[in-house]
């Protein structure tokens, strides 16, 4: 096995921006290289593209590394606003033109369990973070992932018609009666006459 190889599968300032290797950074980005391929577009530049991944949550998870690689390969990201998250709390995604095509890529339940059984995931079990975990548990997850085809990771829906229309925000800001920072206008609330930002009015804190 060339591990060299295997681990190169994905480009270096991934693995340097992300902060580390694993086996779903790879999937990630092997998922959206597919969806890109399956659609015949190119990497998103703009906002053309949009990707709704389905693992979804908030508690912390190995497989969302697969979002990172995902987000990479397609151009849509969290950024531009072109990432949707949707909790279905599977290894899944589509990447759709409004109005136009999409494509559902899914990871197969075998590759789950396969990847599942492996070095790399026990070792995470143990309570390992991902970066500390052993070169050689890293190379073989790796490239497992690295070696099978397309057909081998994924199972594929395609859609010919997709209905959905992304929402253009008003850019208009104003200030808030209260801390007297910006807001934009979409997301005020007036309360007692006054406009105010969501804290100022009560919503719950962001974190």
């Amino acid at each position: 096995m060339d591990d060299q190889k295997d681990q190169k599968v994905v480009p270096d300032w991934l693995v340097e921006f992300h902060g580390h290797l694993c086996p779903f950074l790879v999937v990630g980005w092997r998922m959206g290289q597919e969806a890109l391929s399956r659609l015949g577009v190119e990497r998103e530049r703009d906002q053309g593209l949009f990707l709704f991944t389905e693992l979804g949550g908030e508690a912390l998870r190995a497989q969302s590394c697969f979002e990172g690689g995902l987000q990479a390969a397609t151009g849509c990201t969290a950024g531009k606003g072109t990432l949707r998250r949707l909790d279905f709390g599977k290894v899944a995604a589509v990447l759709a033109q409004p109005g136009a095509v999409a494509v559902r890529i899914a990871l197969r339940p075998e590759v789950c369990d396969e990847l599942a059984q492996a070095d790399y995931a026990a070792e995470r079990r143990q309570g390992k973070q991902a970066s500390a975990v052993s070169r050689a548990a890293i190379a073989d997850t790796v490239g497992r992932v690295a070696r099978k085809s397309a057909e081998e990771l994924f199972s594929f829906e395609r859609f010919s018609v997709v209905h959905f229309t992304p929402e253009v925000a008003n850019p208009a800001r104003i200030r808030c009666a209260s801390c007297g920072e910006y807001v934009f206008e979409h997301d005020a609330v007036t309360r007692g006459g006054h406009v105010l930002c969501r804290p100022c009015a009560g919503h719950p804190a962001a974190v």
